[in-house]
């Protein structure tokens, strides 16, 4: 599975898409510096990220 996953997961990070993915990771961490909840940050992070994903 993990061979599976390393093949086709390089396929979903494009040039369209890094600038976004950095974003949004730049944005949880300043929220995690201003003591954010974690577990609502992540889960945040994680429905933005597989919004990105998606579009390719």
């Amino acid at each position: 599975m993990d061979e599976k996953f390393k093949d086709n997961f390089p396929k979903f990070i494009t040039i369209n898409n890094l600038e976004g993915i950095c974003t949004l990771m730049e944005k949880a961490q300043h929220n995690v510096d201003r003591n954010a909840n974690a577990k609502i940050n992540i889960f945040n992070l994680i429905i933005k990220l597989g919004m990105l994903l998606e579009k390719r």
